[in-house]
Formats: C-alpha cells, structure tokens, sequence
C-alpha cells in the first residue's frame, strides 16, 4: 500500500495547527502581561521581551493561516519597533499611542473567532 506523501503531510500540519488553535489564549494572556509591562515601565528589557512576543505571534499566525492576526501583529509590531531600535524614547504622547493601539489590538485577538 502507497502512502500518499501529501495527505500525511496535511494530517500532521493540521494537527500542528489544532495545537495552535488550543495554545492561542495562553498566547494572548502572554502577550497581554508582556505588552502591558512595557506600556508601565518601558525598559529595555520591557520593549524587548514585548517586540519578541509580538513579533513570534505575528510570524506563527501567518504559518497557520491566519493571516488577519499577522496582519494586525505587524501593524502593532510597527508601533514597538521604534522603541526598540531606540529611534524614539517613551514620552507621554508616543506611550498613550502605544496604549491605544496595544488596546486595539488585544481587542481584536480576544474577539478573534477561529
């Protein structure tokens, strides 16, 4: 009997995905602490640790086919990286930014229907 390579492909990305899908919430629980650690206390561990979060979210929503989350983890990921790269430094303005568009953001992940 042949084993069709690309169905046992597809069954292990499937399964793959399925995990995914049930890993999402802690996900977006560890974003949420991560991003509002930052948005406290921006350090440059803080932004780090946010920008990687943000960032890994970004690229495995992709692999999985959610491409609309990896949309708005990039537009969101564009919001930190100036802070990382340290072209600007927290001020008031630049972090009640941040915040709104971090709130924006969670709201879309915690209402994201899969």
């Amino acid at each position: 009997m042949e084993f069709d390579l690309s169905e046992e492909f597809q069954s292990k990305f499937e399964l793959l995905k399925q995990g995914y899908i049930d890993k999402l919430p802690q996900l977006i629980n560890e974003l949420s602490i991560t991003v509002n650690q930052f948005l406290q206390n921006p350090t440059e561990e803080a932004v780090k640790k946010a920008y990687t979060v943000v960032h890994n979210l970004s690229g495995s929503s992709g692999l999985y086919g959610y491409s609309d989350i990896s949309v708005k983890s990039k537009e969101f990921d564009k919001v930190i990286k100036p802070f990382l790269e340290k072209e600007e430094l927290p001020t008031e303005e630049n972090m009640i930014f941040a915040r709104q568009k971090f709130m924006e953001y969670l709201n879309f992940l915690q209402n994201y229907k899969l």
